[in-house]
């Protein structure tokens, strides 16, 4: 038993040894041999970054000074700025004003004073930034003047281009003597004396290059019944007795001869596209295939036979109608909202044409498998089911985006603001009383870079007997322009041009009264040079980017963004010139983007001065 005992004492004390004795040191006794230490990766760097490199407030760019450390946003007047949500992008961990983290896009602010954003790196260092807020004050309203003339004519909406390839704008019917006079010609003279025959009933036209020899051809529509309609409603039966069907009311085409004359492509009319009120015609290039394309709105209640026509151009000015497969024929829509007032215009900016009709903003999905077809988005953007005697996209505050007035008969005007992602209604334009009141336009009439209003027609005698109604855009709303003499002519459409080419716009409006195109020069007093006109060309030189969006940034105002766009047929029965014309009254010099299918092409331009620009990007003087 005492040799058991010491056994276990011995196999005890050399388990404490072997766990106590190592073989470092001194000693070299027997032991288990020690673990390297384990080597600690070098620690890395945390970043210093600490910029906010974007900043906007309701969509608003700041300018931001870098070396400064300042951001200085010019707001619309008569914005509330106690409120106002900041959307940015900083290289920080995070943003803070005071002890509130701030969201971009989420957090608001007080900018009553300078705000200050400080912004703290990842290695807990801070930058600040000092954000202030200033208005843009209201520029001083340039009354307008005009001195008017009737040419003795009445076949024709006011429908504006270079028909002899001249480089002076005339309206169809008329021809520019090159000093801003506007001589009529007969119908028959010019070559478009069957747009008369017996039985058809013609309505307006568009001018555009159709078959790519460079020269504006001529395209109409009618006003007659589809029809004999056996529906009994009352607007129907009034079409049948006041417009009724004839085989010959028929659209037609014309071929420009390069001589002001024309020529009819028969072919054309054997599409028999007819149809009661045959509205404004917008020409665009839907597909972009480089050809322009035709849409036109019909009145459809009448007859399932009645449609909208879309006409796909296959550049040789040879049409195939495909308004169904499309989904914009809008057949048995009623009456109240048939299309009346249109436009064609890239509205998203995807290199696609849009176009608003008769209470449908239809956005473009592109061609997939060989079909072109359209989605309405009006409800999903808040624009409201409205009929209307004409409507126009205008960015009337200058922030970037379009915005659209609707225009009816009896209420007037209604402006519909967008903000990027929705519109809304804005109660800016002063309220009148109208009766039949019948075309609607909006253009820059003063040259203040700010687009006015003009409506035209009525029966109201309250102000002035058949008045034309004008309000001037003041920078935070409308007001009714000084008295001119072009406010008691004109019952009818409305379209501008520089006709005289005096860097004024001058007003065309058709007088229904029997009397002939009112012709108004614009004898306003403006600033020199404070205009420029900017043309927008295709990738061999055509005129085919109709509806495409160019935005203009005067250099020294942060704030401003005009917006404007080449006309494809706007308002009401009426089409402005290819050319931009552009009002400014800065005097540096404007950044130019020009948003083309295939990207954005930029350039700089000067007060004065017109520039002709590519999708390649070459720009040229002319």
């Amino acid at each position: 038993m005492f040799k058991i005992f010491t056994k276990a004492v011995c196999l005890l004390l050399l388990a404490f040894f072997l766990t106590n004795c190592g073989g470092g040191g001194d000693g070299g006794g027997v032991g288990v041999l020690p673990s390297p230490s384990p080597v600690s990766p070098s620690p890395v760097p945390l970043s210093t970054a600490k910029a906010i490199t974007a900043f906007s407030l309701a969509g608003v760019v700041g300018a931001i000074d870098e070396t400064q450390k300042t951001i200085v946003v010019f707001m619309p007047f008569g914005t509330d700025v106690t409120t106002l949500v900041a959307t940015f992008t900083t290289t920080g961990a995070n943003v803070t004003v005071g002890f509130t983290l701030q969201i971009s896009g989420t957090t608001a602010n007080n900018f009553s004073s300078p705000v200050v954003y400080t912004v703290t790196a990842d290695d807990a260092t801070t930058q600040d930034y000092t954000v202030t807020v200033m208005p843009s004050l209201p520029l001083t309203l340039i009354p307008i003047s005009f001195s008017g003339d009737i040419i003795p004519y009445d076949w024709y909406h006011p429908v504006l281009a270079d028909l002899n390839n001249d480089g002076f704008i005339e309206a169809l019917g008329t021809f520019n003597d090159r000093a801003g006079n506007l001589i009529a010609a007969s119908p028959s003279s010019m070559g478009l004396g069957s747009l008369f025959i017996p039985g058809r009933i013609q309505r307006t036209c568009a001018a555009a290059d159709f078959n790519g020899d460079g020269l504006p051809d001529i395209v109409c529509n009618v006003f007659s019944s589809y029809e004999v309609y056996t529906n009994p409603d009352p607007d129907c039966q009034a079409s049948n007795a006041g417009n009724p069907y004839s085989p010959n009311s028929v659209a037609m085409l014309f071929f420009n001869n390069g001589d002001g004359t024309f020529t009819e492509n028969i072919a054309f009319r054997d599409l028999k596209l007819r149809g009661i009120h045959g509205e404004t015609i917008l020409v665009a290039d839907f597909n972009n295939d480089d050809f322009l394309d035709i849409f036109w709105p019909q009145a459809t209640a009448c007859s399932p036979n009645e449609q909208n026509y879309l006409l796909i151009n296959d550049g040789n000015g040879n049409f195939t109608e495909v308004a169904d497969e499309a989904g914009v024929a809008m057949r048995n829509t009623a009456m109240n909202f048939r299309g009346e007032g249109a436009q064609a215009i890239d509205f998203n900016l995807d290199g696609w044409i849009d176009f608003y009709v008769g209470s449908h903003l239809f956005i473009n999905n592109g061609v997939k498998n060989g079909k072109l077809t359209f989605t309405d988005q009006r409800a999903a953007l808040g624009l409201p089911l409205a009929s209307d005697e004409g409507i126009k996209f205008t960015d009337w505050n200058n922030d970037g985006h379009l915005d659209l007035v609707i225009h009816h008969p009896y209420t007037g005007p209604t402006l519909y603001q967008f903000n990027g992602t929705s519109f809304e209604f804005k109660n800016i334009i002063p309220p009148y009383s109208f009766s039949e009141s019948y075309g609607l336009n909006i253009f820059d009439m003063n040259n203040d870079g700010r687009e006015d209003i003009i409506v035209s027609g009525g029966t109201n005698v309250a102000d002035i007997p058949n008045p034309t109604v004008v309000w001037l855009n003041n920078g935070t709303g409308f007001e009714r322009a000084n008295p001119t003499a072009m406010d008691a002519w004109g019952q009818d459409t409305i379209s501008f041009a520089d006709i005289n080419l005096d860097g004024r716009l001058d007003i065309l409006k058709r007088d229904v009264g029997g009397l002939g195109l009112a012709y108004f020069k614009n004898s306003s007093s403006l600033p020199k040079n404070s205009f420029f006109k900017i043309d927008v060309r295709g990738p061999a030189g055509e005129r085919n980017q109709q509806g495409r969006i160019v935005k203009i940034y005067p250099l020294n105002h942060p704030d401003v963004i005009f917006t404007r766009f080449v006309d494809s047929g706007s308002g009401y029965l009426t089409q402005s010139p290819y050319e931009i014309f552009i009002g400014t009254p800065y005097t540096e010099p404007h950044n130019v983007e020009v948003y083309y299918r295939g990207g954005i092409v930029k350039f700089t331009i000067n007060p004065g001065n017109k520039k002709r620009v590519y999708p390649d990007g070459m720009i040229v003087n002319y």
